[in-house]
């Protein structure tokens, strides 16, 4: 008997979940698991954790059989992409999630202190993908409001959004339902910076979903942790105001894919005005005579701090530094 789907036209949809054995497709508001054809292959390697879409791909699917399966014939331009090192294979990345357009940066004002390194190398990684950055400073109910001032001043300073966010008193969440209003959101920052709870807080019925997700994936093979590597949650943040949030359990590398030494300086807001002041057309800004970017550090128009991460992230990017998340971990 054919099937009423045999001849369909392609239908749009939006990845929402991988997990080992398929991909789960939000097509037309119901979820539907689905292949890749094979042709998306043909120019893979032969790195099995190599997939040729991402939690956030706009897709075009074959719905097959009942309905109730589906195939992927198009994956549709991305506008950005967020890449992580393999973890067989630090020196080559994966992508982990497409067409993000908010990175949710948080930081704890205390327990853990806020580490602005990590704030920076985010910074540097939105810049590159041309997503928007958002940096939320939570627990602000713990610290002084001088010190949130000064923190919240250095970003702000560079046109960067930065928003003070307490659970407890629930300052600064309004302000954060507005920023996300609409987009699809990344939220990134360090253990116990309390990301859960501000989650539960804009949308109360986020860590269930999530805990669930969590608990499917565990059960779908027995004695393998089958948790999927990103997932995309509908938020309902309330008076009408929706987003999208990419929900990456166990991510603790972040890194610069793509990035080379001589466009790293490029991604540094304060750094742009002086790279044409530079001797040399390929200036990295460490240890060349005339250097543009040196001479506005010592002119105090760069601070100290942000040129020293700036130069952590150039050893990376050449080969000669560990890598700093290692040591500002998630």
């Amino acid at each position: 008997m054919k099937s009423p789907w045999e001849g369909s036209p392609l239908q749009d949809g939006v990845v929402v979940r991988i997990d080992r054995k398929q991909i789960h497709v939000n097509v037309g508001g119901r979820l539907l698991p689905c292949t890749v054809r094979g042709r998306f292959f043909e120019d893979q390697d032969d790195d099995p954790e190599s997939r040729p879409v991402a939690v956030g791909d706009r897709v075009r699917v074959e719905v097959e059989g009942d309905g109730d399966h589906g195939a992927i014939e198009e994956v549709l331009p991305r506008t950005s992409r967020i890449a992580r090192p393999r973890p067989r294979d630090p020196t080559r990345f994966q992508v982990i999630a497409a067409n993000v357009d908010l990175l949710v940066i948080v930081v704890s004002m205390a327990q853990p202190r806020p580490k602005p390194g990590l704030i920076d190398r985010l910074l540097v990684a939105a810049e590159s993908e041309h997503i928007d950055p958002l940096v939320i400073l939570n627990k602000a109910d713990l610290v002084e409001p001088a010190a949130i001032e000064e923190l919240a001043g250095r970003y702000r300073a560079l046109g960067y959004s930065v928003v003070a966010t307490s659970v407890v008193d629930g300052r600064g969440l309004d302000d954060v339902r507005q920023a996300m209003r609409g987009r699809t959101a990344m939220m990134l920052g360090h253990s116990g910076v309390g990301k859960s709870s501000l989650l539960t807080a804009l949308d109360p019925t986020i860590a269930a979903r999530i805990g669930a997700l969590v608990n499917e994936g565990t059960r779908s093979v027995r004695g393998a942790h089958t948790t999927t590597s990103a997932s995309l949650h509908d938020l309902d943040l309330g008076n009408g105001t929706r987003a999208f949030l990419v929900d990456t359990p166990g991510v603790r590398e972040f890194g610069l894919e793509g990035l080379v030494p001589t466009d790293l300086g490029h991604f540094f807001r304060e750094f742009v005005p002086h790279l044409g002041h530079c001797r040399f057309a390929t200036c990295t800004h460490d240890h060349e005579p005339g250097c543009g970017v040196k001479a506005a550090l010592e002119g105090g128009s760069i601070r100290q701090e942000r040129y020293d991460t700036y130069k952590k992230l150039l050893a990376e990017l050449s080969g000669e530094g560990e890598r700093m998340q290692r040591h500002d971990s998630y």
